[in-house]
């Protein structure tokens, strides 16, 4: 059996299992490292979004999301850009 994938679209260089299998794996480290991160900064920033177990209040959360959005449901990339941007505006302040 080969153990040699195709990923021609990617960088023109086949890859083993092993080394994709590798790359997944510290990519799934770095996506959960930068989610606790993020996770701290928010329970710091708004620790009212949060219950006395740690876990994230859904109901409060999609209220303040509503509020920033002016009720919206659905955000165009371009919105959620507009809205990333003022909240760093607000952080750099």
């Amino acid at each position: 059996m080969n153990d040699e994938i195709d990923t021609a679209a990617v960088d023109d260089k086949p890859q083993s299992i092993g080394d994709e299998r590798r790359r997944m794996s510290k990519t799934d480290a770095e996506l959960k490292e930068v989610s606790e991160r993020l996770q701290s900064a928010l329970r710091m920033e708004s620790p009212e979004l949060f219950d006395r177990r740690g876990r994230l209040r859904r109901k409060v959360l999609s209220k303040r999301l509503a509020e920033r959005t002016g009720g919206r449901t659905w955000l165009s990339g371009d919105d959620l850009l507009t809205l990333e941007q003022s909240a760093d505006a607000k952080l750099a302040r």
